[in-house]
């Protein structure tokens, strides 16, 4: 489904749990339905937007159905039409992609050229194949990510002590160590709400 807001065109697509979709170029999603993971960030229902950059010389991030023990629905501040849309419907996961082109003038459904030249860019947004490879993530960053966070628990009740919890990753060049991090913060964002990144050469 597709339709013209705020002149841009938001189109709405579908994703069962653990099917996913490699993104390619830059890309505002959403989550309207169910829960998605984006390398290590959990996206629940809203009607902000966050941004997906995946560069032309890099590896893709890819968007990953999740299920849930209970099915997230949407916000209770969705147009009418979306709600019309989700109540005709039972698919579990609902995105919302807006492709990241400024506000443009069409009109849906005229069949015209622009609307045609749209829906080719989320096909080339949106690859299915590998044509690219997908960014990876190693087996063991979301358990070490999980006693990192366990930590939170053993800390004492004497005040901030989790605020100085440091996480070091250090390595030899081109191992992954930058591509390591934005998976670690976005997986701490997700449970904690603040983490300060810092880069730098040793």
């Amino acid at each position: 489904w597709e339709r013209p807001s705020d002149g841009f065109v938001d189109f709405f697509l579908t994703l069962r749990a653990g099917e996913e979709l490699s993104v390619a170029g830059c890309v505002d999603i959403r989550v309207v339905r169910g829960q998605v993971e984006v390398w290590g960030a959990c996206l629940q229902p809203s009607r902000a937007f966050q941004r997906i950059v995946a560069p032309a010389w890099g590896a893709l991030p890819r968007l990953r159905g999740e299920a849930s023990g209970t099915e997230a629905c949407a916000a209770a501040d969705e147009d009418t039409d979306v709600h019309e849309f989700l109540a005709q419907r039972s698919w579990p996961i609902v995105i919302c992609a807006r492709l990241v082109t400024g506000p443009i003038s069409v009109n849906i459904g005229a069949g015209d050229s622009q609307e045609t030249e749209l829906r080719e860019a989320l096909r080339a947004t949106f690859l299915l194949g590998e044509e690219r490879p997908r960014l990876c993530a190693h087996r063991s960053w979301p358990s070490l990510l999980q006693n990192f966070l366990a930590l939170r628990g053993n800390v004492t009740a004497e005040g901030s002590a989790w605020q100085r919890q440091v996480l070091l990753v250090v390595g030899a060049k081109n191992v992954g160590k930058s591509t390591c991090c934005r998976y670690f913060v976005n997986t701490l964002l997700s449970a904690v709400g603040e983490v300060f990144f810092l880069a730098t050469d040793l």
